[in-house]
Formats: structure tokens, sequence, C-alpha cells
């Protein structure tokens, strides 16, 4: 399942908790993509707002910073951007994280933080789940 995150908040994933508490054991892996730096921050605030409820173990968590591009958001998201810039450059520069910094530095030019090594924590933990799955399998 895709699901989108906007602001910490993961659209859709409300449908996905319902089925979990349904499962016996659940293999599920969300990750969220962002233009804003990876840190402990930004995942504690993902987690708390969609986790909640879920019991440990069901749901394993990546984040993955990705890019921005003003030109490709639709235009409620560009308004809410274009608002919550005005909010940010009225702070002192001093405060500002370094979400907040990104967001001013990205919202005139379009950036693209991707990299492909950035999937291999990802890539390794399925792997993994797939290499255990191969030895609980009797013929």
């Amino acid at each position: 399942m895709v699901v989108l995150s906007i602001l910490t908040l993961i659209v859709g994933f409300h449908r996905l908790k319902k089925i979990i508490s349904h499962l016996e054991r659940p293999k599920i892996i969300i990750f969220a993509v962002g233009a804003a730096p990876e840190s402990d921050r930004n995942t504690k605030r993902i987690k708390a707002k969609n986790f909640n409820g879920i019991g440990q173990g069901k749901v394993t968590f990546f984040y993955l910073r990705g890019g921005f591009d003003l030109e490709k958001l639709p235009g409620r998201h560009r308004i809410a951007l274009y608002i919550y810039k005005l909010w940010v450059m009225r702070k002192d520069l001093k405060t500002l994280t370094d979400g907040e910094r990104s967001i001013l530095a990205a919202y005139s030019l379009t950036t693209n933080y991707s990299e492909k090594g950035d999937l291999k924590p990802m890539v390794d933990y399925i792997k993994g789940l797939y290499k255990r799955n191969q030895r609980n399998i009797s013929i």
C-alpha cells in the first residue's frame, strides 16, 4: 500500500490500522518521504501522529529524504505552504529549525536530496525478512 504523508500525518493510514488489528503476525513496512532532513524529532512526530494504538513490532518505519518542486504541488498544498512560509518568516532567524530553514530555501528553487544509498537500510530489512521466510517454509 502506498500512503502519502503531509505534515507528519500519513494520509489513508487510518484504514490500514483497522486491517492491522485483525492480522495475526503482520509485517508492515511504512516509509515516509519528505523534504525535511531526517531526524529523531521528525521520526518521533510521525510515529506519534500515526502509530498510536498499534502493537509493538507490527510496523517498521523508515523515513527517506526526498525533494521539493513547488510547480508540481496541487493548488491547495501550494496555498498551505505559502501560509506556512509566511508564519516561518515571522520567527527570529536564530530560532528556526533545520526543517524550517530547508523549506524557506526550497521555496524558491527545486531540490532533490534523494540518494540511492538511503534505501539500503530498508532494502536490507526486507531482504532479512525474505531470508527468514525462506527458512520457515517447509515443502
